[in-house]
């Protein structure tokens, strides 16, 4: 009886979970910066929800400097934690695969792209809010081997 009032209270407390995330689809754009190689950072994402704070989306990452430029385009899947006490203060985790494009002086290359992330976001009203987030990139292959991304911006809620 124990185990089944244990199970009963854990699915309810995702459906609270799915509830809290809202289930709308958001709009992300941002700007940041990339460490090793160090470039100034535009990224954008879409996260289109699944179910129990799970959603899924494509995440764009340009990182632009003198000599180096960095395309990555991924589509991850991410969890968005649901604090009750605190329903506007969203933390997530988040995981990848797509393509990074490094070109570097003239010499470009293309490499199979790995995004492992979290961030936090606040929404500030029920569909804006600012967020940061950082990614780590492996990226093996020809191209560059790993970079570390630094994003932040406003999240639109649609």
């Amino acid at each position: 009886m124990k185990k089944l009032i244990a199970v009963i209270l854990i699915l309810a407390s995702s459906v609270v979970s799915a509830k809290a995330y809202e289930g709308r689809p958001t709009l992300g754009l941002g700007i940041g910066f990339t460490v090793d190689p160090e470039t100034f950072l535009i990224g954008g994402k879409f996260d289109f929800p699944l179910a129990y704070g799970f959603s899924l989306g494509p995440l764009v990452q340009i990182g632009l400097s003198d000599d180096e430029q960095l395309y990555g385009f991924s589509g991850n899947i991410k969890y968005t934690i649901s604090i009750p006490e605190a329903p506007k203060v969203l933390p997530s985790l988040e995981a990848g695969a797509g393509v990074l494009v490094s070109d570097q002086n003239d010499d470009t290359e293309t490499s199979f792209l790995i995004v492992l992330g979290g961030g936090l976001d606040y929404m500030i009203t029920d569909h804006f809010g600012l967020g940061g987030h950082v990614y780590a990139n492996p990226a093996p292959g020809p191209g560059e081997d790993f970079f570390v991304s630094f994003l932040f911006g406003v999240n639109i809620r649609l």
